[in-house]
Parts: structure tokens; C-alpha cells; sequence
């Protein structure tokens, strides 16, 4: 049951994009399968070239944490914060 208008059109706005494209590529008379295999291996070696960036930031902000500097870092922020009048949450 919809809501509203909202609702409806956020439900069915993803799949009218993919339609769209897939439509868009069918009256160009692309082949479709092929160009998402192709898209499909670029995003894969981009994976592969940011995995290593992206498993040590998430080693560091693991050892912040597990060293409570963030949470020291965030006391002193919200202080600063709090003096300038915004609230410290």
C-alpha cells in the first residue's frame, strides 16, 4: 500500500533507470551483454587497485579506536564545539 506519491516513485525509480538504459542501448542497437561484461571487468580491477588503500584505512581507524584516541579526539572536538554554541551530541 503506498503512502503517497513519494512512496510510489521511490519504489519504482531504479527500475525504470535500468529499463531505460537497457532500452536506450537496445535502440542503438548495442550489444548490451557485452558492454556490461566489459563495465563489469573495469569495476573489478578498480576493486582490486583500491582494496589495499581501503584495508588499511580500516586498519587505522580500528587501532584509533582500540586505542581510544578517537574517543579523546571527539571530547575535545565536542568542547570546542560547545563553546562556539553548537551542541556537543
Amino acid at each position: 500500500m503506498y503512502h503517497g506519491c513519494n512512496d510510489f516513485l521511490s519504489d519504482i525509480m531504479i527500475p525504470l533507470l535500468i529499463f531505460g538504459i537497457v532500452g536506450y542501448g537496445i535502440l542503438n542497437r548495442q550489444n548490451i551483454y557485452e558492454e556490461f561484461i566489459d563495465g563489469a571487468k573495469d569495476g573489478f580491477q578498480t576493486v582490486i587497485g583500491i582494496m589495499p588503500t581501503l584495508i588499511g584505512l580500516m586498519v587505522a581507524v580500528g587501532i584509533l579506536r582500540a586505542s581510544g584516541f578517537l574517543e579523546c579526539f571527539s571530547g575535545l572536538l565536542g568542547r570546542g564545539i560547545g563553546w562556539l554554541g553548537f551542541r556537543r551530541s
